[in-house]
């Protein structure tokens, strides 16, 4: 068991940034505090030499192979994610489901998200809507068995046949999430009171805005029960309109995703791609988006481990959690990463 004491910067917690340092033995977070820290302290030590001590960076949107992404995004501040499954061959989702990812060296797999199977073909974008598959019940929930309890969240068209079935059956099972859909705004509001309680990618692949219709982003945007992620890279989404979501949402319904599909094998070449990362995202949120760092960071943070009910673990930090942070610049630019207590990169 492995001891490090990381000392000298700016502690990111929920409500405030102050001078300090962390001690991490093992898997969890310890002690913490202001100040220099006890010399008592004994372990490998990192010298944050200023520079902010975060919760690591939660993606609950992104493509490509676990092991892929788990080596490449942890240099940039991610330490958990949701490995994300666009519309496919079903056996190819039950390969998936079924792989081990617990011994990856870097960023930690926290599950699935079933993005393209229950949507609607109509708006399946970078998504091949050939393999997009009317909701089925039985199927869903053998998906969730192979899958060890792993699927976490599960997008679904509401406006598809079977959709509302499926997310009042198994709402208490995974997180359902209003994406790639054309729903009018009463068939968005119907699929969110019987369950349905996040979006994909607002702004993104759903029925545009009008005032005579507000389709699923008005639902979603005037429901406060709903998480909303966003890609905020400013191609996917322009700094103006996530300045509408912040006044439209409570801060901690706002989710930052990547969708970074780099990692990928997307073959249709018009649709948008995104190249972004957690620290760029975080980046943006505080700068265009006129939040606090502090605030930035929740979004990355604290949200998605709350969304899908980790947050007693992971998401911010506090003695008895897991030791998963991240130390980054005054430009976010990461610095070094530690998941589960185990420096995954460092400069």
């Amino acid at each position: 068991m492995s001891n490090i004491l990381i000392k000298n910067g700016k502690v990111v917690t929920l409500d405030r940034i102050f001078r300090g340092w962390l001690f991490v033995r093992g898997k969890k977070i310890v002690r913490m505090g202001a100040g220099e820290g006890p010399k008592s302290l004994k372990g490998d030590t990192i010298d944050a030499k200023g520079r902010f001590i975060s919760p690591g960076f939660i993606d609950l949107h992104i493509h490509g192979a676990p092991e892929e992404i788990s080596r490449r995004f942890a240099k940039s501040g991610t330490t958990s994610f949701l490995a994300s499954i666009e519309a496919m061959e079903l056996g190819k989702v039950k390969k998936i489901l079924s792989g081990d990812y617990s011994r990856l060296d870097g960023a930690k797999v926290l599950g699935f998200h079933l993005e393209g199977q229950y949507i609607n073909p109509r708006m399946s974008k970078a998504q091949d809507g050939r393999f997009a598959r009317r909701p089925d019940i039985a199927e869903l929930k053998r998906l969730i068995e192979i899958s060890k309890g792993r699927v976490k969240i599960v997008a679904v068209s509401p406006e598809i046949k079977g959709a509302l079935e499926l997310i009042k059956t198994l709402k208490d099972k995974v997180l359902f999430s209003l994406g790639h859909t054309s729903a009018l705004f009463e068939e968005a509001e119907i699929a969110i009171n019987s369950g349905a309680r996040y979006a994909g990618h607002i702004f993104n692949a759903f029925e545009p805005f009008h005032h005579r219709n507000p389709g699923p982003i008005g639902a979603i945007l005037t429901d406060d029960r709903v998480y909303a992620e966003i890609i905020l890279d400013l191609i996917h989404t322009h700094a103006a309109a996530f300045e509408l979501l912040l006044k439209c949402k409570p801060l901690d319904k706002i989710i930052l995703v990547t969708d970074n599909t780099q990692e990928s094998k997307f073959k249709r070449k018009k649709a948008l791609k995104s190249s972004l990362t957690m620290e760029r995202a975080v980046a943006h949120a505080h700068v265009f988006g006129g939040l606090k760092i502090e605030d930035a960071v929740k979004l990355a943070t604290i949200n998605p481990a709350r969304a899908i009910g980790i947050d007693r673990k992971k998401g911010s930090l506090k003695v008895g959690k897991d030791a998963d942070i991240v130390i980054f610049d005054s430009k976010f630019r990461t610095k070094a990463t530690i998941v589960e207590g185990k420096i995954v990169c460092a400069e």
